[in-house]
């Protein structure tokens, strides 16, 4: 089977939904599948085409117009953009594509799928829906008709697909969970980060769904010595670092290498997500497969992965989040939590696992569209 990944942000860019795709595309490869990806265009100094991990990749300059800057770029760049898709469709002939998060390049998805009307999955991971269909009324629009057209639509999580399916009510029958998953080779290591005191660790975006104000809060609030250390970087990294300040037990690191984030998830006494909006968390899963306990907010997704025999659940506010750290801080039971973390995770989460639920799905969309006589010949793409 041919895969076309039509993709928003990929490598060299950092970020879940670039590893995911990366993820999930090796191991098609893997499996014996083809693979191309077609990503957007950011920073604009990365190369047109490329090839990584062996899996070729071509970027293009994707635009949605909604206001006086983006449409001079739409302007410029549209025409182009969706010329050059529909070459690359022309000559790739993918058996399926999947729209992995639905961002600005959407609107040229859904224009080559009225084309040449192939098989077409949308892999919506959170965002998509909480933020980008609220950019404008166009993205609104355009993103609903693309995920209306769609012939399968997927959610990371359950209680994300269910508020996926509240909003494009029409899809009920179209639509599965097939989650994120991690690589246990990339945490395989267990080198352990060298710190003179103990402490709890948590990473992510700085952004206000995330809730990093509300865990700086909570811990202020905490005695004793043991340490908060918070990795990563984002809009409201200043605000919490403003708010951490009068604190010296709260250290804000800002970004961090993938060794270096296996490190501190080994070296912590437990792993703290504190997000007020949470689709999947796949933080959870590193720290779990990393062997360490968990302390969550109770959001979205989220008690999906993390139960009582792996960890802790509580209110998405600082009092709840503080009471939730003093307990875990005090509970004998840590490691037997992150044994069964482990577990867990290897059983359910690993990209081997997900990639058979995406390739069950493309194939079922496959079979469906060439049984019901709406898949288009190959041939007559071209």
């Amino acid at each position: 089977m041919k895969i076309l990944i039509i993709c928003d942000l990929y490598l060299p860019v950092i970020g879940g939904a670039e590893f995911a795709v990366n993820s999930l595309a090796k191991q098609f490869v893997k499996k014996g599948h083809e693979v191309f990806i077609i990503a957007s265009r950011i920073p604009r100094k990365l190369p047109e085409k490329d090839i990584i991990d062996g899996i070729p990749v071509e970027r293009l300059y994707f635009s949605i117009p909604h206001n006086t800057k983006s449409r001079l770029v739409h302007m410029v760049f549209s025409g182009k953009t969706q010329k050059k898709l529909n070459k690359i469709i022309e000559r790739e002939q993918p058996d399926v594509v999947d729209l992995y998060f639905a961002s600005e390049n959407t609107m040229y998805a859904l224009e080559a799928k009225k084309k040449f009307n192939f098989p077409f999955v949308i892999s919506l991971q959170g965002n998509d829906i909480h933020k980008n269909i609220h950019k404008s009324q166009k993205h609104k629009k355009i993103i609903s008709e693309a995920v209306e057209s769609a012939d399968y639509v997927t959610g990371s999580s359950e209680n994300f697909l269910l508020e996926v399916r509240n909003t494009f009510p029409s899809i009920t029958k179209k639509s599965g969970v097939t989650a994120n998953g991690i690589d246990p080779e990339k945490f395989s290591s267990e080198e352990k980060y060298t710190s003179e005191k103990l402490y709890v660790f948590s990473i992510g975006r700085f952004e206000h769904k995330k809730g990093f104000d509300m865990l700086i809060r909570a811990y202020k609030q905490i005695k004793g010595d043991v340490e908060l250390i918070i990795a990563g970087s984002g809009d409201e990294l200043q605000k919490c670092k403003n708010l951490a300040a009068s604190d010296k037990r709260i250290k804000l690191i800002g970004n961090v290498s993938e060794e270096e984030k296996v490190k501190l998830y080994r070296g912590c006494e437990f792993f703290v997500l504190p997000s007020r909006i949470e689709p999947f968390g796949i933080t959870n899963l590193e720290a779990m497969i990393c062997r360490k306990a968990v302390l969550a907010t109770n959001v979205g997704g989220v008690s999906e992965i993390v139960t009582k025999k792996s960890g802790m659940l509580v209110a998405p506010d600082s009092d709840s989040i503080k009471n939730g750290i003093e307990q875990m801080l005090k509970r004998k039971d840590l490691k037997k939590l992150g044994e069964n973390g482990k577990r867990f995770v290897e059983k359910n989460y690993t990209w081997d696992k997900i990639s058979d639920r995406y390739l069950k799905i493309f194939k079922e969309v496959l079979k469906h569209e060439r049984s019901s006589g709406s898949c288009v010949e190959k041939k007559s793409i071209i």
